[in-house]
């Protein structure tokens, strides 16, 4: 999947005549909604009023903040439109746009990852007289369905019994309980990764009342089920109300404990406590229901084993276009490392493969060369991390340059209709228009992608918004598991509501 050798994009300063630039360098001088009316009304004439009232609407409840932007002709090799598009901002999940390509580019569309079950022992009337190892090679969408299919192809060779060692062999990549360690380490979205991770390395501890009073009871519930969780309720006083406390063993087990005391039924997404023990669990528990005994599994190697069986992932563009749809931060450190390893060897760490990942882009779009990029991993969970919007657009116009640049476009979550954006850019004028990746924490918020006017062009853009002083005061606050507030809620929702309004007045004009 080759790439060609291309020019940047003019610069924003270099734009032709034609084309409408605000002078403004320090955005976060003037209040954000200023700012969006200014854009709503400056466009040589092409918005009107009703642009104006919907674009500052939603940038006027943002009160503060910055935003930059950029508008391609990928055609033309023109920039319609900017405004701060080489300031660098907090890029988000936009981030997953560079490690897609770059996976699809360096592994290739029909690449799969293998799980395989080895073993250096014979197989003697139902009995495995030796170890079995569980070898992971990073397939990031392992869920408990293929754990069970890996079970029934060992069953169908006879095996009942594994008289010695169950290892699991998770030495292709690095080992990483967490992606970021500045993040609430006990949010689903910063579950670890490791080269044998299984249902996106994440648990649901679920839980039901029933009754009222001193008859109130408290039922729990955990999937996917595995031998080494438990969730039990402590009693009353214990823990503050509503409260789940894990407790992890010194062996990737955990058991879940909950406040008696809760206000209502509901269900928790945690992350787990090792990737590569807990994928081994599974596999003992899916062993234990088909009917074959099956040790605690360890970490280890089987040098010189035989294969058994064999499990391929789907194909890479399979995977690319899932995680580009649900923006699965463990998808894409997983992709990330495959090609960081691909590219240069194992990377020591996650920070470590975005550095191999991005130099490797910058061959290709030399823009990504310069210091304003900085990516603290390739999934974009991390406020460490900083692009430009002339950077995200610079990718996506090379990429719509190139053969195969219609497939990655498809592979885009779609304006009202899939993914990320199935509530946005919605209605009949709008849905299908836009292909897209959104970027989404506490007061930063990002949209990049392909947009299809009514005239037939096909352009790229790139949007993104940051309030840096709210943004860090976040980060500060204590909380091993911090919620999105009302306030934060607010300043994204007006954010998408700035970047809807452009990219709708994009299509219109254009």
């Amino acid at each position: 999947m080759g790439l060609k050798n291309r020019p940047d994009p003019t610069p924003p300063d270099k734009a032709r005549a034609s084309c409408w630039r605000l002078d403004v360098h320090l955005l976060g001088l003037i209040p954000i909604y200023l700012i969006a009316l200014l854009i709503a009304v400056g466009s040589a004439g092409v918005a009107n009023a009703e642009d104006a009232r919907s674009i500052s609407a939603g940038a006027a409840a943002l009160q503060s903040g910055q935003i930059g932007f950029v508008l391609l002709d990928p055609q033309t090799n023109q920039v319609l439109e900017s405004q701060a598009s080489g300031q660098s901002f907090i890029p988000a999940s936009t981030v997953k746009l560079l490690t897609a390509w770059m996976a699809l580019k360096v592994l290739g569309p029909a690449y799969r990852f293998e799980t395989r079950l080895t073993t250096n022992g014979p197989i003697v009337d139902g009995t495995l007289h030796g170890d079995l190892c569980i070898v992971g090679t990073g397939d990031p969408r392992l869920v408990m369905d293929d754990i069970r299919a890996l079970v029934a192809n060992l069953g169908s060779l006879g095996i009942k019994r594994v008289e010695g060692r169950l290892l699991v062999d998770d030495g292709a990549l690095p080992l990483l309980l967490r992606l970021d360690p500045t993040q609430p380490a006990q949010s689903p979205t910063n579950a670890g990764v490791g080269a044998l991770s299984s249902e996106f390395n994440r648990v649901t501890v679920g839980w039901a009342q029933r009754g009222k009073g001193k008859g109130k009871t408290v039922s729990t519930w955990i999937s996917p089920e595995a031998d080494n969780l438990r969730a039990t309720v402590v009693k009353p006083g214990i823990l503050p109300r509503d409260a789940i406390n894990p407790m992890v063993d010194s062996h990737g087990g955990t058991t879940f404990e909950l406040a008696a005391d809760r206000s209502t039924s509901g269900a928790l997404a945690f992350p787990v406590a090792d990737p590569g023990l807990q994928t081994g669990a599974l596999f003992k528990t899916a062993s234990r229901e088909a009917g074959i005994q099956m040790p605690e599994p360890t970490r280890g190697t089987l040098v010189g084993g035989r294969v058994l069986v064999v499990h391929d992932s789907p194909p890479l563009s399979e995977l690319v276009t899932d995680m580009l749809h649900y923006s699965n931060n463990q998808m894409a450190e997983l992709l990330g490392l495959a090609t960081a390893q691909r590219l240069a060897g194992q990377p020591s760490s996650l920070q470590a493969a975005a550095q191999v990942v991005s130099e490797a882009l910058a061959r290709d779009v030399p823009v990504f060369a310069g210091k304003s990029a900085f990516l603290a991993n390739l999934s974009g969970l991390s406020a460490r991390s900083r692009l430009t919007p002339l950077q995200l657009a610079s990718l996506l116009e090379m990429a719509a340059r190139q053969p195969e640049g219609n497939a990655f476009m498809a592979m885009l979550a779609e304006g009202g209709l899939s993914g990320t954006l199935r509530g946005r850019l919605k209605g009949p004028a709008m849905a299908g228009r836009v292909h897209a990746k959104t970027g989404t924490m506490a007061y930063v918020s990002a949209l990049a992608g392909y947009a299809q006017t009514q005239s037939g062009r096909t352009l790229v853009f790139a949007i993104m918004c940051l309030d840096a002083g709210k943004r860090a005061a976040y980060d500060a606050a204590a909380g091993d598991r911090k919620p999105l507030d009302g306030p934060a809620l607010r300043w994204i929702e007006n954010a998408k509501a700035v970047q809807d309004s452009l990219v709708s007045r994009w299509i219109q004009a254009y």
